[in-house]
């Protein structure tokens, strides 16, 4: 049971990192994001820190930062995926990324028709 509570304790502290990562790549400070919750700078300074604070707090921060920021949750709780380069911290990144992938995909494929078109012409020779 101890291990257990240690893993989940790492897991808990790797997540309230990630989510004072975000806080700062979005230019908020502590008493910013406080000031969304109404609530202390202490407390969003304990989460961030991994020092105790209520699992509820701690869901509403991360949920805020989902939805209001577009945090992918896949990054912000997966606990491999900083290493991950196919997974960005935000979901519009993410978007597009896969907007990009869609249209190489399609310019490969117009270039395969393309391809094929020109090879039909020159058996038809």
């Amino acid at each position: 049971m101890e291990q257990f509570e240690k893993e989940n304790d790492a897991y808990a502290a790797l997540i309230a990192r990630r989510l004072a990562k975000i806080r700062d790549h979005l230019n908020m400070s502590q008493q910013d994001l406080a000031n969304e919750f109404n609530t202390t700078q202490n407390l969003i300074y304990r989460l961030e820190n991994g020092l105790k604070v209520s699992r509820e707090m701690f869901t509403l921060i991360a949920l805020y930062f989902i939805r209001r920021h577009k945090v992918n949750y896949e990054w912000l709780y997966n606990p491999d995926s900083e290493d991950d380069a196919n997974v960005p911290m935000f979901t519009n990144e993410q978007v597009k990324r896969q907007k990009i992938h869609d249209q190489q995909e399609a310019e490969r494929l117009a270039l395969l028709k393309q391809l094929y078109t020109d090879l039909q012409r020159i058996e038809q020779k």
